[in-house]
């Protein structure tokens, strides 16, 4: 289900008196567009008023020859992207929808509640991720200021960055209610390469040898045998062996197809006994809208399960997840963004153990490399007794704490959304 709201925001100026009246009575606000990601980070403080931006919608600017484009926070990320489609354009971080993995309607999420969650697809390896493309924001602080940071260009500023620090905050420091981006021309295809036949310990090095090799590698992923068919991709080989690795490439025609050619031979020298199978247009493209959105743990067979999202160096992503496949046998596991991205899915049990584990193991296996750990989708009670991400060291806690002062003096958005702390 959708959260519901108290309060349906249809301009900017209802924004500020809203924020405004609740700073006076100091009255806590959880923030939400169409309340598609409520199930994301700790649950809402019952408590507290809710004031969805959803009302707050419309692209303002849209100026396809300087590839840029302004749309308010409550505007859905599918009309942003028929937009863009129209003039072969696009947002390059590929916004994923996790609708169907947190049980909300697809396609009502708002560009306000991607930016606010920093959700990147697939695409992230090559283009960067939502923060990186952002250029600039309107929003509402705690005190109900009117604040812009960045503008319609990219480049180096000095003091905060307030459009990347908004990035990611969960609506904890301020409502959005306008987003700027730089958008991206489209490639003239779209081909995926899949290479059959390898298993876990193979992956990361298949990965690797593509995404650092000439060829303008878009995305890299690893999925296992047994969740091939949990894609739903009709067009792809359902039996994958031991697992696929999926290599996609996007430029115009002549290239693509030379580059898919000369990928084969390099990795078929490196990885004899591989299977190679191309798959192109409408194929490619549902394959790739189904692994970003975590269509393989939307199924029934894990329905109840708690995923999880890792965020590790890539040439690790291999290695973190067969760390993990020991101490945790049960778990399944596939792999994004060339293995900087590994997705595990667990049937529910002693989760205070299981985030233990994951947790210890991530950083074991990381080093002083880093890595993050997000409990992306589990019942409220187990986000509420659970870190649902990493706990911040005493340094980063403080930094959070004196931005949060910055932006939210009086502690009204979202309080303990990402913490308890915070």
């Amino acid at each position: 289900m959708l959260a519901e709201a108290d309060t349906i925001i249809k301009t900017e100026e209802a924004l500020v008196a809203a924020i405004t009246e609740a700073a006076q009575a100091k009255k806590p606000v959880n923030i939400i567009g169409a309340g598609t990601k409520a199930g994301l980070g700790r649950p809402f403080d019952p408590s507290a008023t809710t004031v969805s931006t959803a009302g707050l919608s419309g692209v303002t600017l849209y100026e396809p020859a300087e590839l840029v484009l302004s749309a308010k926070a409550g505007t859905t990320v599918a009309e942003i992207e028929k937009l863009l489609d129209s003039n072969n354009q696009m947002l390059a971080f590929e916004p994923p929808d996790y609708a169907r993995l947190l049980g909300t309607d697809p396609g009502k999420q708002t560009i306000g509640g991607v930016v606010a969650t920093n959700l990147s697809g697939p695409r992230r390896i090559y283009a960067g991720a939502a923060r990186d493309l952002l250029i600039g924001t309107r929003a509402v602080n705690g005190m109900g200021e009117l604040i812009r940071g960045g503008g319609r260009v990219m480049k180096n500023v000095t003091g905060l960055d307030i459009p990347r620090i908004m990035a990611g905050s969960y609506g904890t420091l301020s409502a959005l209610s306008e987003c700027t981006f730089k958008v991206l021309p489209k490639g003239e295809v779209t081909r995926t390469l899949i290479v059959s036949g390898i298993d876990l310990d193979q992956a990361s090095a298949v990965m690797s040898a593509a995404v650092t090799s000439p060829y303008e590698i878009s995305a890299a992923a690893w999925v296992p045998g047994n969740l091939i068919a949990a894609l739903g991709v009709d067009g792809i080989p359902a039996d994958g062996g031991k697992g696929c690795v999926y290599l996609r490439l996007e430029n115009f025609e002549t290239f693509v197809t030379r580059r898919i050619a000369a990928l084969t031979a390099l990795l078929g020298k490196e990885f004899a006994g591989a299977g190679f199978v191309e798959v192109d247009g409408a194929v490619s493209k549902a394959l790739w809208r189904a692994l970003g959105d975590v269509v393989p743990f939307t199924g029934a067979d894990y329905r109840d399960h708690n995923i999880w999202r890792l965020s590790v160096p890539p040439v690790l992503g291999g290695a973190v997840a067969g760390a993990l496949g020991v101490k945790l046998p049960a778990a399944t596991m596939f792999m994004d963004w060339s293995g900087g991205l590994v997705w595990l899915a667990i049937a529910p049990g002693d989760m205070a153990e299981v985030s233990a584990t994951i947790r210890d193991t991530v950083g074991q296996v990381t080093g002083r490399r880093g890595g993050r750990s997000t409990l992306v989708r589990a019942s409220d009670e187990v986000r509420t007794a659970v870190p649902v991400f990493d706990v911040p060291s005493y340094a980063i806690d403080a930094l959070n704490k004196r931005i949060k002062s910055s932006f939210d003096p009086h502690g009204l958005f979202s309080p303990y959304r990402m913490h308890a702390s915070l």
